[in-house]
């Protein structure tokens, strides 16, 4: 048995249920795919709710890189499944389209989960980005992440008001080709 399926197998808890049940339903064996999105899933759950005893909270950004069609979408739809049977929507954020987007979407729910297909060509398109709300997205990201023991306080725009959100707590399931 590979490492990472023999660790599926003895992953413990919710997180382990949650990776067994998106396994199950993988047509390829990916055990790693199934614990990607399981773990920010469950890091989207749990964030703010649970904290280590050094304060660390369990918001995860991971991202499953894999050849196409060996499962990386039937994992996101099978989180998406999960979600609406658990009357759970309110926990996924839509693709970001700016910063201002992110946090507009934080404060209103400062838990969240971002499920993000083709990760690979966004970050390629944000870093090729002339326009500045692109460029500041995955900064904004980055920031909120450290962020969610304390209160994220938001830039001043001349025309906006600031966005701060207390604990943003944002986890990251998201998927690319090599």
């Amino acid at each position: 048995m590979h490492t990472t399926e023999r660790f599926l197998n003895n992953c413990p808890g919710l997180a382990g249920d949650i990776a067994r049940l998106i396994y199950d339903r993988l047509e390829f064996h990916q055990p790693g795919l199934a614990l990607g999105a399981a773990l920010s899933f469950v890091g989207a759950l749990k964030s703010g709710r649970q904290t280590s005893e050094f304060g660390i909270n369990p918001n995860i950004y991971s991202c499953s890189i894999a050849l196409t069609s060996t499962g990386k979408t039937q994992c996101q739809s099978v989180i998406e499944e999960i979600c609406a049977e658990c009357n759970l929507d309110h926990l996924l954020m839509g693709e970001p389209g700016s910063d201002v987007a992110i946090l507009s979407a934080l404060s209103r729910e400062p838990r969240q989960l971002l499920i993000w297909d083709e990760f690979g060509v966004a970050l390629r398109a944000l870093a090729m980005g002339k326009a500045s709300y692109e460029a500041r997205i995955l900064a904004t990201m980055m920031n909120l992440y450290s962020a969610g023991k304390r209160k994220y306080r938001g830039k001043e725009y001349s025309k906006e008001k600031r966005i701060d959100i207390d604990k943003p707590m944002l986890s990251l399931f998201a998927a690319s080709t090599p």
